[in-house]
């Protein structure tokens, strides 16, 4: 119980994203972006469907923001593809608004990735590849690898960062390892910047 207590003392309650919608809708409009629906939310930020398919999601998670500027330009395969970063400034609060592309929800076999989660293991993951040879084991291991390569860190637990793209898992919801280092503060300089007026 001491181990709660202390954790919890690290936690700022600031972190979590408490934006109310209303507000979340006036700045993407205010950046022209033409939101058709909120798709869903978690601690850090909520995601919009976009008019012309694409996602926007916004969000105070600066490792998020910063992994994703990191990815505009690449053609990736197993990671959904960036678009846009903007940094949101508004009353000396910084949001991040990603624009990324739409991975297909509704398709995922729920069970199958469950099964996945209860069977991953980072020290074992490619002899479960070879005793269950599950299409989404060798994704998750396309995944690992294409996030290795970009310097990316995954949640590999949470079902709510995957989709499918091109027949395959994909995982969105990304973020870095090198949060205070040098090689981010020079990524996050190349983040767009928008100062909101009130």
């Amino acid at each position: 119980m001491k181990h709660i207590q202390k954790f919890n003392s690290f936690i700022n309650e600031d972190v979590y994203f408490n934006v109310n919608k209303q507000k979340q809708m006036s700045i993407l409009a205010s950046l022209g972006y033409n939101i058709i629906k909120a798709i869903g939310g978690g601690s850090y930020g909520n995601c919009f469907l976009e008019d012309n398919g694409n996602i926007v999601k916004i969000t105070n998670d600066r490792s998020n923001a910063i992994a994703s500027q990191s990815l505009i330009g690449k053609n990736l395969e197993y990671l959904s593809n960036v678009y846009r970063v903007i940094k949101v400034v508004d009353n000396n609060i910084a949001l991040y608004v990603i624009e990324m592309e739409s991975c297909d929800t509704k398709n995922l076999d729920k069970n199958k990735l469950k099964n996945i989660f209860n069977l991953f293991s980072y020290k074992k993951m490619n002899v479960i590849y070879k005793i269950y040879p599950n299409s989404y084991v060798r994704d998750f291991l396309k995944i690992q690898e294409e996030a290795r390569e970009n310097e990316i860190r995954l949640d590999l637990q949470n079902s709510g960062n995957f989709g499918l793209k091109n027949g395959h898992l994909c995982a969105f919801d990304l973020g870095i390892n090198y949060l205070h280092s040098n090689k981010a503060k020079m990524i996050e300089q190349e983040i767009e910047v928008y100062i909101e007026k009130n």
